[in-house]
């Protein structure tokens, strides 16, 4: 039978879209249409059926956007856990196990030519991996103190005492004899004393003699009574001795420096046989005769 079925068989009329079931039963199609009163909208795809959702159940397992913690984790971390692109070193890079199949052996590639030698080649590196151990030149901060305080520890050149210069360790096969210099000449020996005012052995050294503070010099006596002079002898006492043929002293002298003093007299024939002879010292202090 038809689908669809004529309303009014025998006057005629418009045909109702149906569906035949079977068995005499027909279903009316209907068309879906959606709109406020007074409207229709036919539901097609370029006007599909409005639809408001007021609530959902999520499937077993399911879980919403804001609930996958794990994924949400994994996602975030992908960054520091997937390398930059292009050749890297084996620790920075993603391990790949291949089959035994997909191992081939890697052919070189053919040698590579330049034809501007000697010129120099243009290298474009925009960064270069470091290799274990080594570092820029900013980095290098214990190298760049010991250099910036080598001028403090290196001495000057030129001979130097011992605290002054730089300890060094010489193995025995580098120690050798030293040759001695060429003797020098002009320094004074015991037997070698030119310089000096006299000679020790001949008796015409000049020395003055001091207690510290005051000097003591010796004078020499010109044999007359007027020129005699004292002698100063150690150990602290003065020694004055004089020849004279008048009945007076000849000098005087200042013995006030001094522990002790001796003064010794030197008699002479008298100048009449007849009379006798006259000694008179006159002294201030204590004298020893």
């Amino acid at each position: 039978m038809a689908d669809n079925t004529q309303i009014n068989p025998g006057t005629g009329g418009d045909v109702i879209s149906t569906d035949d079931l079977g068995a005499g039963v027909k279903v009316q199609r209907v068309k879906i249409q959606y709109g406020g009163d007074g409207s229709a909208t036919d539901v097609s795809s370029s006007t599909p059926l409005p639809v408001t959702i007021i609530g959902n159940v999520l499937a077993s397992g399911a879980a919403t956007s804001a609930k996958q913690d794990t994924g949400n984790a994994s996602v975030a971390s992908i960054d520091s856990k997937a390398p930059a692109l292009g050749q890297a070193l084996a620790a920075s890079s993603v391990p790949v196990v291949l089959p035994a199949a997909q191992l081939t052996a890697l052919t070189p590639p053919a040698s590579v030519g330049v034809n501007n030698f000697p010129a120099t080649q243009p290298v474009s590196a925009t960064s270069l991996p470091l290799p274990a151990g080594a570092a820029t030149s900013a980095a290098q901060t214990a190298a760049q103190t010991s250099l910036s305080s080598i001028d403090t520890k290196t001495p000057a050149l030129g001979q130097a005492l011992a605290a002054a210069s730089v300890p060094v360790v010489l193995t025995a096969a580098q120690i050798t004899t030293l040759t001695p210099p060429a003797a020098i000449t002009g320094f004074a020996t015991a037997a070698n004393q030119t310089t000096m005012d006299g000679h020790i052995t001949d008796g015409t050294q000049q020395t003055k003699l001091t207690d510290g503070t005051n000097t003591a010099n010796v004078l020499k006596s010109d044999g007359t009574a007027a020129g005699q002079n004292a002698q100063l002898t150690a150990p602290n006492f003065l020694s004055v001795a004089f020849t004279t043929t008048t009945a007076q002293a000849v000098g005087s002298t200042d013995v006030g420096n001094y522990s002790w003093v001796s003064v010794h007299q030197t008699s002479v024939a008298p100048v009449l046989p007849k009379r006798s002879k006259s000694r008179t010292i006159t002294s201030t202090g204590s004298v020893l005769a």
